[in-house]
């Protein structure tokens, strides 16, 4: 942490044949930044699905999250965000694009970012949420994105915040800013 060198040592057992260890390569980042909550940090998967991750990057770059809300908090389950109109109904001028999955990519964790769609397949455009606990019931349904590294106690704060009968918060929680960035640690 802070900018230092990271190190790893891997053992395998004798009696694992076949078992390697591969440490993934530092892709990219995103650094959700949340009024009053603090910030977010996630690495991207742009390797495993850089469809996905290069609509979320323009419309990060374009300050397109800038005053968005988190229109829908479901404590335990997830905290969504990404519609300009805060109605969980509205989208970007950039259009809707394909889900797009890979093997390595399921529901198991709390922190996963991934695409919120309308009810139908491939119709992605810049909503998202943010996952509490496993939510298996999920997988190969929503195009995960990235995995939170950082922060985990302002998402754990979100998600806790009172909400409406509609899981919309009683407060607003506004996103300030998404940025691409580059996380060396």
């Amino acid at each position: 942490p802070n900018g230092d060198d990271l190190t790893y040592s891997v053992t395998i057992n004798n009696n694992t044949a076949g078992l390697t260890a591969t440490l993934r390569p530092r892709v990219g980042a995103l650094r959700i930044s949340v009024a009053g909550y603090g910030d977010m940090l996630f690495d991207t998967f742009d390797d495993l699905v850089p469809r996905v991750t290069q609509q979320i990057e323009q419309l990060a770059n374009d300050s397109f999250y800038s005053d968005v809300i988190f229109h829908r908090v479901v404590n335990s389950f997830v905290i969504q965000a990404g519609d300009p109109t805060g109605t969980g109904t509205g989208s970007s001028t950039l259009g809707q694009f394909d889900d797009q999955f890979n093997t390595n990519l399921q529901f198991n964790r709390t922190g996963l970012l991934a695409m919120a769609k309308q009810e139908a397949d491939d119709t992605n455009d810049s909503q998202f949420f943010i996952t509490e606990g496993a939510q298996r019931s999920l997988d190969f349904n929503y195009s995960i994105f990235g995995v939170q590294v950082e922060g985990e106690s302002v998402r754990e704060a979100i998600s806790n915040t009172a909400t409406d009968a509609s899981n919309k918060p009683v407060i607003p929680v506004t996103i300030q800013s998404v940025d691409v960035v580059q996380d060396n640690e």
